[in-house]
């Protein structure tokens, strides 16, 4: 609600990052709120509540040096194949494992997987950039 009337999202979570590092349940709980957000902005069609929400999970991940792997089911069942929120998902996976790759944690969806192994060919072929670019995947505005 706050978004509707300031336009701006307060995270706290975010915001607690100067006194200390925030547990990891609150960052993961913090972004799977945050994922669930911006695909509501999509069905809604709010492209400027959906930037603002996927530069919050991109500031949580970068911030907290990880990423929550637990809500990419919920993502691959919730969108569309091409969406930007699974184009960012696969990119941040990426960053964030470029020396190792494991699946024993968690259950990927196995398109997520698919996308993963096409995304770091094209990276390998220089046809995808090596540096996670926020502004990549947000959603036009009018």
């Amino acid at each position: 609600m706050q978004w509707l009337y300031s336009q701006k999202l307060v995270l706290p979570v975010l915001e607690s990052f100067s006194s200390g590092t925030p547990s990891s349940d609150r960052v993961g709980d913090e972004t799977t709120a945050l994922t669930k957000l911006w695909v509501l902005a999509d069905s809604l069609e709010m492209p400027r509540l959906q930037n603002v929400t996927l530069q919050a999970i991109n500031d949580l991940s970068v911030k907290s040096n990880a990423i929550v792997t637990k809500i990419y089911s919920w993502i691959y069942e919730n969108t569309a194949s091409g969406s930007l929120l699974r184009r960012h998902t696969i990119a941040n996976l990426a960053t964030f494992n470029i020396y190792q790759f494991t699946v024993d944690t968690y259950q990927y969806p196995h398109e997520l997987l698919v996308e993963f192994g096409l995304y770091m060919l094209k990276r390998e072929k220089g046809l995808e950039k090596k540096e996670l670019a926020i502004s990549d995947y947000l959603v036009k505005e009018d």
